[in-house]
């Protein structure tokens, strides 16, 4: 335990304004489940217009 309690600790690093962070797992799957819902909306709107 540090003897001086108001010493502050290490700061964390912090981010530049620049960066972007990296996209993340759950962004992915959920942009690729949104992506595969639109495909297969329009898999079914184009097959109902040829289905008649």
């Amino acid at each position: 335990m540090p003897t001086n309690p108001s010493f502050p600790g290490p700061r964390p690093p912090e981010s530049k304004p620049n960066e972007r962070p990296g996209i993340g797992i759950f962004q992915m799957i959920g942009l690729g489940l949104i992506l595969l819902f639109v495909l297969f909306l329009v898999i079914v709107v184009v097959g109902s217009l040829f289905d008649t």
